[in-house]
């Protein structure tokens, strides 16, 4: 595939200016997987404040005061990354996503304002700030839901545009509402756990839902995407990918009934099930897409920066992103193993 890949380009396999931008765009694809996933249960437990009872949302959020900033960081170093190495993608992606980033934006300084201030306020003012934080936390989620929409569907519009994305934003909501029970139901105990298994139980199937819905969209919507998963020499590789996720959401459902039915200390399990479904979703849309950036449109050579710049961005990123795994790792592991 590499191979027909630059042969394609008019490139050498050996040809810096073929490696560099591959290996800047993997690594975008990482560090969106950390965000989706670190601060996918931040926007989780944003979302079900608005269904948890007055006494349970100050303890939901201080569940997430150990790790907030280390979650969010990985938002802005995506940013910065897509920024500096893929240039000539900002006009046909950003035109096109005004209205979700302007959400995503509001939503990101709605949670960050309210989770501060809620730290500082007296008691009585807690609970007011934890549903600022939730209208940041629906704000933001309903943002990934129309990017997604937008990207998936090449920019349609009109009115399957708006039935697409209606769609799509059910599917972000109930996908971050899985993630952020299933992360309370490891941390909390009580009242809230068995609400936080409830929750999950109720929107592992709209996610469900939302899978086949993404596959069917990217398939109908686009002929090169329908050809590259069936017409495919890897076609064991892709009934792998599709089995294991059926059976990873079976047996997310089973161990959450499990946990309401006989109160399994097993709690891990669903969250780390619900991990593996999120890799493998950005996994198929990024075997989708590639090498576009824009479906048929824009390649990742086409969008990437000269090789002098690319460059310098991956010295840069030789140095930043080691130090922000160190800094996950050093604030995960001093909340989740307190030194004694």
């Amino acid at each position: 595939m590499i191979s027909t890949l630059s042969g394609a380009l008019g490139l050498s396999t050996t040809d810096v200016s073929f490696w560099l931008p591959l290996v800047l765009f993997a690594l975008l694809i990482l560090v969106v997987f950390a965000s989706v996933l670190l601060d996918g249960f931040d926007i989780g437990v944003g979302l079900l404040l608005g269904f948890a009872s007055d006494g349970s949302r100050d303890t939901m959020m201080s569940h997430l005061s150990p790790w907030r900033d280390a979650n969010e960081m990985w938002l802005l170093l995506g940013l910065g990354l897509f920024l500096a190495a893929f240039p000539h993608a900002w006009t046909p992606i950003m035109k096109n996503l005004f209205l979700p980033l302007a959400l995503l934006g509001a939503g990101t300084l709605l949670r960050s304002g309210a989770f501060e201030l809620s730290m500082r306020s007296p008691f009585a003012w807690r609970g007011r700030w934890a549903m600022v934080f939730s209208a940041g936390a629906w704000c933001t989620a309903i943002a990934h839901g129309l990017a997604l929409s937008r990207i998936l569907t090449a920019y349609i519009t009109g009115t399957e545009y708006y039935i697409l994305s209606s769609m799509f934003v059910v599917f972000a909501i109930a996908t971050y509402i899985l993630l952020g029970a299933t992360w309370l139901l490891m941390r909390a105990t009580g009242d809230i756990r068995v609400s936080s298994a409830l929750w999950a139980r109720q929107s592992v199937r709209w996610c469900a839902a939302g899978v086949v819905s993404v596959a069917v969209v990217l398939a109908s919507g686009n002929q090169g995407v329908l050809i590259k998963w069936v017409d495919n020499t890897s076609w064991e590789l892709i009934l792998i990918l599709w089995a294991t996720l059926i059976t990873s959401f079976i047996f997310t459902e089973i161990s959450l009934n499990s946990i309401l039915r006989f109160g399994s200390h097993r709690t891990t399990i669903p969250y780390v099930l619900v991990i593996l479904i999120i890799f493998l979703l950005i996994s198929s849309v990024v075997y989708s897409f590639f090498p576009y950036f824009i479906l048929d449109n824009i390649t990742i050579w086409d969008a990437a920066a000269s090789t002098l710049s690319l460059q310098f961005v991956i010295a840069i990123a030789v140095v930043i992103v080691p130090l922000a795994i160190v800094f996950n790792i050093w604030v995960y592991r001093g909340v989740l193993f307190p030194s004694k």
